[in-house]
C-alpha cells in the first residue's frame, strides 16, 4: 500500500513539473519573440536613435538631483546646440525613409552638416565651453570683490556679442574677397589658428557657384541647385564650427597668450561677422541662380515639377538657421576667454 501511494505521489509530481514545465515554455517564446522583435527595432534606428534615446533619459534622471540641476544651469547657454541639431538630423532620417521617392526630400541641412563632421567639432566645442564654465565660476570667487577684473570681464562677454545684425542677405551683396578679410582678422589674433579648412571650403563653393552662374545656354535643373545650395551652406557651416573649436583648444593651451584677451575677442568677433556675412552672400548668389533658371524654363514653355521660388526660399531659410548656428557656437568661446583672462591674472 506504501508503494502505491508513493508512486501516486510521484506521478503527481510529476505532472506538476511538467504543467510547470508547459507554463514556462509559452512566456519564454514569448519574451523571445519580443526581445527579437526589439533588437529589431534597434537596429533599424540606428545609432542617431539610440544617442538620442540616451541623452533625453539623462535629462530626466538629472531633474531629479538637484546638484547636476544647478550644473545643467550654469551650463545653459548654448549647451544643447548640437541635441537640437541631432533631433533635427533624426527628424530628416525619418523623413527620407517616408518620402524615398522624392530627392529633393533625400538631402536635408542637418544630415551634410553631420556628415562634414560639424556634429563632432559642435560637440567638443560644447564640452570644452562647459569645462570652461565651470572653472570660470570657481575663480571668480577669489576676484568677486574686485570690481576692475569684473568690468573686464563684462567687456569680453560684450564684445563677443556685439555682432551686427544680417538679416537681409542683400546687405552682403558687396562683400566680395572673404578670403582677405578672414585671412586679416585671423592673423590679428595672438594665438596661431589655421584657416585652411574653411578657405578651401570657400574656394569650392565659389567656383560650384560660379559654374551655375556663368551657364548660358543649357540651364542647370533648379533641383541640382537647390541641392547644391544645401550642402554648400551645412559645409561651410561645418568649417566654421570646427574653426571656432580649434580656436577655443587653442586659447586654454597657448602658453604665451598676450593677457589683452579685449582685442583676442574683437578679432574673434570680426572673424564670426565675416563668416555670417558670407553665408548671406553665398545664398544670396544661389538664390539669383534659382531666379535666372527659372525665366529660361519659362522662356522655353518648361515647367518643372519643383515650385522654384519655394526652392529658393528654402536656401534663404537654411542660411539664417546657419548664422544661428554659427552665432550661438560663437557665444560657446566666452567662457573660455573668460576663464583664461582669470588664470593669467592669478
Amino acid at each position: 500500500m506504501r508503494k502505491k501511494a508513493e508512486t501516486k505521489t510521484e506521478d503527481v509530481e510529476e505532472e506538476k513539473e511538467s504543467e510547470g514545465r508547459n507554463d514556462l515554455l509559452p512566456g519564454v517564446s514569448s519574451w523571445t519573440r519580443v526581445l527579437e522583435n526589439t533588437g529589431s527595432k534597434v537596429i533599424m534606428g540606428g545609432l542617431d536613435a539610440l544617442e538620442l534615446i540616451g541623452k533625453k533619459t539623462m535629462d530626466i534622471l538629472t531633474e531629479g538631483d538637484p546638484g547636476l540641476r544647478k550644473k545643467r544651469a550654469a551650463f545653459s547657454s548654448g549647451a544643447n546646440l548640437s541635441e537640437l541639431l541631432r533631433e533635427i538630423k533624426a527628424r530628416a532620417d525619418e523623413q527620407s525613409k517616408e518620402n524615398a521617392e522624392d530627392e529633393a526630400a533625400n538631402l536635408h541641412y542637418s544630415q551634410i552638416f553631420d556628415e562634414k563632421q560639424g556634429l563632432v567639432h559642435l560637440e567638443a566645442l560644447e564640452m570644452l565651453s562647459k569645462q570652461s564654465q565651470a572653472k570660470f565660476q570657481r575663480l571668480l570667487t577669489r576676484h568677486s570683490k574686485h570690481s576692475e577684473v569684473k568690468k573686464r570681464l563684462e567687456e569680453i562677454k560684450s564684445i563677443c556679442e556685439n555682432i551686427p545684425s544680417l538679416d537681409d542677405p542683400s546687405d552682403c551683396e558687396n562683400f566680395e574677397d572673404f578670403e582677405a578679410v578672414f585671412k586679416k582678422y585671423a592673423l590679428e589674433l595672438n594665438f596661431p589658428l589655421n584657416v585652411e579648412n574653411i578657405i578651401k571650403t570657400w574656394r569650392e563653393i565659389s567656383k560650384t557657384i560660379g559654374n551655375y552662374e556663368n551657364d548660358s545656354d543649357d540651364h542647370s535643373p533648379p533641383k541640382e541647385i537647390f541641392q547644391s545650395a544645401i550642402c554648400s551652406l551645412a559645409d561651410f557651416t561645418a568649417k566654421c564650427i570646427e574653426t571656432f573649436h580649434k580656436a577655443a583648444e587653442l586659447i586654454l593651451v597657448q602658453p604665451n597668450l598676450d593677457p589683452d584677451l579685449e582685442h583676442c575677442a574683437t578679432s574673434l568677433t570680426g572673424l564670426t561677422t565675416v563668416m555670417c556675412i558670407e553665408v548671406n552672400n553665398l545664398s544670396s548668389r544661389y538664390h539669383k541662380c534659382l531666379e535666372k533658371t527659372a525665366e529660361c524654363l519659362q522662356k522655353k514653355e518648361i515647367f518643372e515639377n519643383a515650385d522654384v521660388k519655394t526652392l529658393a526660399t528654402n536656401v534663404y531659410v537654411e542660411a539664417s538657421n546657419s548664422n544661428n548656428y554659427i552665432q550661438d557656437a560663437y557665444q560657446m568661446l566666452v567662457p573660455v576667454l573668460q576663464v583664461r583672462f582669470l588664470e593669467a591674472i592669478d
